[in-house]
C-alpha cells in the first residue's frame, strides 16, 4: 500500500535505532521500587541466579538492533517503529490505571495499538530470537524451508517471521474483549516473555500478561464478551488467578524475572 512505502521510506531516512527493549521500559518501571538509599527493578539473572536491584532504565531488556535487520543494504527501523507506538501506547494505559481515569469511549486505534502490544510481548522475546537465529543459521535444510537464500538474510526473515506471528494472533483476538484488572491484592511478577497466549493450546484460549504488580490484562477472543476496552477492579477471585499467573511467568521465563521485592524473587 501507499503508507507501506511511505514507511519504508521514512525508515531509511531514519538513523538505525540500536538499543531495543525486549519488554517495554514504561511496561517495567510498573515495578520500580526503592529500598534504603537505593531506587530501581528487582531483577533475578535466571543464567548467574544472582538478584540484585537494576537500574530503572530497564537496560537488562535492551538488546542491539534485535528488531532492526538489514533491508535492502540499510537496517530498517519500520518493526522497532510499529513496536515504539504500541508501547507510548501502553504507557498512556497504564498512566490511566494509576489515575483511574476509566472513562469509556477510547478510540478504535487506541484499542488496536493495546491489543498490538499485549500480543507482541508474548512473541518478542530476545530469548526465542537468539534461538531461532542459531538455529536458521546452522540449520541448512531449516533455511530452504523458510525460503532463506543467504545465512546473512536470517536475521531479517526471522523478525518478518515474528511479525507475522504477531499478526496473525492480533487477527484472532480482533473484537475481543481487553480487560484491565487493577488493585490485585498479590503481587505479580514479570518476565523476559510476558505474555502468556493460551490460543494454541485451546480452541477459546485467552491472552493475559502482567501489566504492574498489581494489574493484569485479560485478553479474551470475539463472541466470548461485548468487544471493546474495559477496567475491573481486582475482586476476591482475582487472588488464585495471581497465582496461576505468577507460576505461568516463571515458567515462561528464559531470561530474567522482575518482582517489586528481593524477597519475592528469593522465594522463587
Amino acid at each position: 500500500s501507499k503508507q507501506r512505502q511511505r514507511d519504508r521510506k521514512k525508515s531509511k531516512m531514519e538513523k538505525p535505532k540500536k538499543k531495543n527493549h525486549t519488554v517495554a521500559k514504561s511496561h517495567l518501571k510498573q515495578w520500580r521500587t526503592t529500598d534504603g538509599d537505593k531506587n530501581g527493578i528487582w531483577h533475578l539473572d535466571l543464567t548467574t541466579q544472582m538478584i540484585e536491584m537494576r537500574s530503572k532504565e530497564a537496560t537488562f531488556a535492551i538488546k542491539n538492533f534485535i528488531y532492526v535487520p538489514i533491508v535492502d543494504g540499510t537496517r530498517s527501523n519500520r518493526v522497532e517503529n510499529w513496536f515504539a507506538e504500541t508501547e507510548d501506547a501502553l504507557s498512556r494505559l497504564l498512566e490511566k490505571v494509576q489515575k483511574k481515569e476509566f472513562e469509556k469511549g477510547e478510540s478504535i486505534k487506541f484499542y488496536y495499538l493495546i491489543l498490538a502490544g499485549l500480543v507482541a510481548a508474548g512473541y518478542r522475546s530476545g530469548y526465542e530470537h537468539e534461538m531461532s537465529l542459531e538455529a536458521v543459521r546452522s540449520d541448512e535444510k531449516l533455511r530452504k524451508a523458510m525460503g532463506i537464500d543467504d545465512v546473512a538474510n536470517a536475521h531479517r526473515a526471522i523478525v518478518e517471521n515474528m511479525v507475522g506471528v504477531i499478526t496473525e494472533q492480533i487477527d484472532r483476538y480482533a473484537g475481543g474483549r481487553i480487560a484491565i484488572i487493577w488493585g490485585c491484592k498479590k503481587q505479580l511478577l514479570v518476565c523476559d516473555r510476558p505474555s502468556f497466549d493460551m490460543s494454541p493450546r485451546s480452541e477459546r484460549g485467552i491472552l493475559v500478561c502482567p501489566l504492574g504488580p498489581t494489574t493484569l490484562a485479560v485478553v479474551s477472543p470475539p463472541g466470548d464478551f461485548d468487544p471493546g476496552l474495559v477496567f475491573m477492579e481486582a475482586n476476591e477471585d482475582v487472588g488464585s488467578m495471581v497465582e496461576k499467573m505468577n507460576e505461568f511467568t516463571i515458567k515462561r521465563a528464559r531470561q530474567w524475572i522482575v518482582a517489586k521485592s528481593r524477597e519475592e524473587l528469593e522465594n522463587i
